[in-house]
C-alpha cells in the first residue's frame, strides 16, 4: 500500500505543470490576470504591501464583483499591482475640461441629428413626403450646431492635449459638408421634382399638366357602331381611354375627376391634400418664379437627383460609423498603436450590427419590390407563372406543330462580336442589381471583407512577423472567402443553368448563415489573456451562432411554404401566383437580428481597452451583456417606429 501511494506521488510529481494560457487576441500578452492568485501569491502581496491576507485573496481567484480592480490591492500580484496603479483611467465623460458643458451641447445635437431625426428625414423622403424637407432643414440645422459647439470645446490646448491625432474633429467637419451637399441635392430635386412632376394626389394637377383641352368621354353608346356591325343596344361601360376633343364651343368640359373615371373623387366637391403638401407647393411655385433658380434647376436638377439619391444611403452608414467614432475618441480608446485592436473590433462588430439592422427591416417588408423581404419579387412571380403555363401545357399533352427553320443567318464580323458580347452579359446577367437577391448580396460581402482581412490581422504586429495568432485569424479570413465565393457562385444565373435546366426561382443559400455560425463557434473559443474578455468573446460568439440557428429555421420555413405552393401550382390548382410577392414575415427572422445586433455591440465590447476599463471598475461580463440586451431591445423598437412612420407617411400622401 505504501509502495503504491508512493508511486502515484512520484506520478503526480512527474507531470507537467500547467503554464498560463497565452493570449491568443488581437493585442500583445497582457500580464493582467484577476483570476491568478495562489497562497504563494497572497504571501508576496503580504510581503509587499506589509498587510495580512484575508481568506478570500487565499483561497478565492476573483476580485470582488462590483469593486475597483484596486479596491483588495492586497488579491493582485506585483505585476498586475503595477499595471493598475499606472492605469489612466481618465476620458472626456469623467474629467473637467474647460467648457464642458459644450461637450455635451455638442452631443446632445449631434445624437439628435444623427439617431433621432436622420433616419426619419430618410423615411419620409423614400415616402416623398410634403414634410422631407422641413425635418431635413431641422437635421441640418442640428448638425451645424454641433459642430459649431464642437469647434468652441477643442480650441481648448487641455482638450487637444488628451486626444492628440483625434480625427473626429475632421470627421465633424466632413460630415458637415456631406449634409450641406446632400440638404441642396435635396432642395434642387424636390424643386425640379415638383415643377415637371404633377401630384399623383390631385388628378386637377395631372389634366393641368398634359394641359387637356375642353373633352367628353365618348361610350360605347355613343359610337357609330359595335365590333360586330349593328348598333349597340345597351349602354355599355364607359372607358376611360376612348375620347375625342370637344369641336363645339359651347361643350362644357369635364372635370379631371370625371376624366380619370374617379368615381370616388368625382362625389367629393374638393380633393383632399395634407396640409404640408399645399405649402410646399406655394413656396415651390414661389421660387420657381425667380429665373436664376429655374434654370439653376433646369441644368443641375439630374444631377442633383443622382447626388441625392446615392448621398442618402451613404449617409446612413457614414453616420453609424461617426457615432462609434465619437463613442471611441470621447472614451479615449485607440490612441498609439491600440488603435489596430480597436479598428479590428469595431468594423468587424460595425458589420454585425448593421446587418442585424437590415435582417430586421427585411422582416419588418422593406425592399420587398427586390424579393428581399422572404417573398418574390415581380420578375420571380413571372417566371413561376412560365414555369406553371409549361407545366399545364405539357400535362395536357400539347404539342407545337414542328416548324420549318429559317434560313441560316449570314455570319459577320458584326453578327459574331454581337453573339458573343451578348454570351458573356448573358453569362454574367447574375450581376444586375434587378436580378439581386439578399443572399447574393451577404455572400459578397462576405467575399470581400474575407480577402483583406487577411493582411489586416497582421498590421497589429510590431516586429512585423507572422505569429500564431496572426495565422489563427488569417485562416478565419480563408473561411469568410471560401464561404463567401461559394455562396456567390450558387446565386451565379450561369451555374444554376448549368447544374439544372428547371429551377425555382426563389433562393435557399444557407453559405451566409453557415458562415457566420463557424465564426460565431470558433470566436466563442477564443481564449484571451484576461478571463473577462474570454467571457465577452464566448458571448459574442454564442449571440452570432445562435441568430445563424435562427437564420437555418427561416430557410426551413421559407422552402416549406413556397415549395408546397408551387407543388399545387404544378398539380393544377388554382392560386393567385401574386401574393408570393407579399412580405411573409417569418417570426424567426426577430430572434436573428436581434442576435446580430446585440452581437456585433458586444462584439465591440471585446476590444483590449474596454475590457480593461471593465475590468478597472469591476463591471463582470453579466452587467455588460444585460445594458446591451437593453439597448438592443430600444434600437429594434426605434427601427420600427422609424419604420412606422414611413407608412404613415404614405398613406397620408395617398389620401
Amino acid at each position: 500500500m505504501r509502495v503504491s501511494l508512493l508511486l502515484a506521488a512520484t506520478a503526480a510529481l512527474a507531470l507537467p505543470q500547467p503554464l498560463p494560457h497565452p493570449h491568443e487576441g488581437h493585442d500583445e500578452p497582457s500580464p493582467i490576470d484577476e483570476h491568478k492568485n495562489t497562497h504563494n501569491t497572497a504571501h508576496v502581496a503580504h510581503n509587499d504591501t506589509d498587510m495580512e491576507p484575508s481568506p478570500a485573496s487565499m483561497n478565492g481567484g476573483h476580485h470582488s464583483h462590483g469593486l475597483p480592480i484596486l479596491a483588495h490591492p492586497e488579491k493582485l500580484e506585483p505585476q498586475q499591482l503595477a499595471y493598475w496603479t499606472a492605469y489612466d483611467p481618465t476620458n472626456f465623460f469623467n474629467t473637467e475640461t474647460p467648457g464642458q458643458g459644450l461637450l455635451s451641447w455638442h452631443i446632445a445635437f449631434v445624437s439628435a441629428a444623427w439617431i433621432a431625426v436622420y433616419p426619419v428625414s430618410v423615411m419620409l423622403s423614400a415616402a416623398k413626403s410634403g414634410l422631407y424637407l422641413p425635418v431635413q432643414t431641422a437635421q441640418v440645422v442640428l448638425v451645424a450646431l454641433g459642430a459649431i459647439f464642437l469647434g468652441l470645446y477643442g480650441s481648448s490646448p487641455q482638450v487637444e492635449q488628451m486626444y492628440p491625432g483625434a480625427i473626429y474633429g475632421k470627421f465633424t467637419v466632413l460630415l458637415l459638408v456631406l449634409s450641406l451637399v446632400h440638404y441642396l441635392a435635396a432642395l434642387l430635386t424636390s424643386l425640379a421634382y415638383r415643377d415637371t412632376t404633377p401630384n399623383d394626389s390631385d388628378p386637377r394637377q395631372l389634366a393641368e399638366a398634359f394641359q387637356l383641352q375642353p373633352y367628353h368621354r365618348v361610350s360605347d353608346s355613343d359610337s357609330d357602331h359595335t365590333l360586330n356591325g349593328t348598333p349597340s343596344a345597351t349602354p355599355q361601360v364607359p372607358q376611360a381611354s376612348k375620347f375625342r376633343i370637344s369641336e363645339d364651343a359651347d361643350d362644357t368640359p369635364m372635370s379631371p375627376c370625371q376624366y380619370y373615371g374617379d368615381d370616388e373623387c368625382a362625389s367629393s366637391s374638393a380633393v383632399r391634400q395634407p396640409f404640408e403638401q399645399k405649402m410646399e407647393d406655394k413656396w415651390v411655385a414661389r421660387l420657381m418664379a425667380n429665373s436664376h433658380v429655374s434654370s439653376t434647376v433646369d441644368r443641375f436638377g439630374a444631377v442633383a437627383n443622382f447626388v441625392h439619391t446615392y448621398l442618402q444611403g451613404i449617409l446612413l452608414l457614414v453616420s453609424f460609423a461617426y457615432v462609434v467614432c465619437g463613442v471611441v475618441t470621447g472614451c479615449r480608446l485607440g490612441m498609439g498603436h491600440n488603435v489596430f485592436n480597436i479598428l479590428a473590433h469595431f468594423i468587424k462588430g460595425g458589420v454585425f450590427t448593421v446587418l442585424g439592422l437590415f435582417t430586421f427591416a427585411r422582416y419588418v417588408g422593406v425592399f420587398s419590390d427586390k424579393g428581399w423581404a422572404w417573398n418574390l419579387n415581380q420578375e420571380q412571380v413571372n417566371s413561376v407563372k412560365m414555369l406553371h403555363s409549361r407545366s399545364r401545357a405539357n400535362s395536357r399533352g400539347s404539342r407545337r406543330r414542328a416548324r420549318s427553320s429559317p434560313p441560316p443567318a449570314k455570319v459577320s464580323v458584326s453578327s459574331v462580336f454581337r453573339t458573343v458580347g451578348s454570351k458573356v452579359l448573358g453569362a454574367l446577367s447574375f450581376l444586375k442589381p434587378q436580378s439581386f437577391t439578399f443572399e447574393f448580396v451577404e455572400s459578397a460581402l462576405i467575399l470581400i471583407y474575407g480577402v483583406p482581412n487577411i493582411f489586416m490581422e497582421h498590421l497589429a504586429s510590431k516586429d512585423g512577423h507572422w505569429t500564431p495568432a496572426d495565422l489563427q485569424h488569417a485562416s478565419i479570413a480563408f473561411m469568410f472567402i471560401g464561404g463567401g465565393l461559394s455562396g456567390v457562385l450558387l446565386e451565379s444565373a450561369l451555374v444554376r443553368k448549368l447544374l439544372s435546366s428547371k429551377t425555382y426561382p426563389m433562393s435557399f443559400n444557407p453559405f451566409p448563415a453557415l458562415t457566420i455560425f463557424w465564426t460565431g463557434i470558433l470566436m466563442s473559443q477564443h481564449a484571451q489573456a484576461l478571463p473577462l474578455s474570454t467571457a465577452i468573446h464566448t458571448q459574442w460568439g454564442y449571440l452570432l451562432a445562435i441568430g445563424a440557428v435562427f437564420r437555418g429555421i427561416t430557410y426551413l420555413q421559407y422552402f416549406i411554404v413556397y415549395s408546397q405552393a408551387l407543388a399545387r401550382l404544378d398539380g393544377g390548382a388554382e392560386m393567385n401566383v401574386d401574393q408570393l410577392t407579399l412580405p411573409s414575415r417569418p417570426f424567426t427572422e426577430i430572434v436573428a437580428s436581434f442576435c446580430l445586433i446585440s452581437g456585433g455591440l458586444v462584439f465591440m465590447q471585446s476590444n483590449r481597452e474596454t475590457v480593461e476599463a471593465f475590468v478597472y471598475r469591476g463591471i463582470d461580463s453579466m452587467f455588460t451583456l444585460n445594458v446591451t440586451v437593453g439597448i438592443t431591445s430600444f434600437i429594434m423598437a426605434w427601427e420600427l417606429v422609424v419604420l412606422a412612420i414611413k407608412g404613415w407617411a404614405s398613406r397620408r400622401k395617398r389620401v
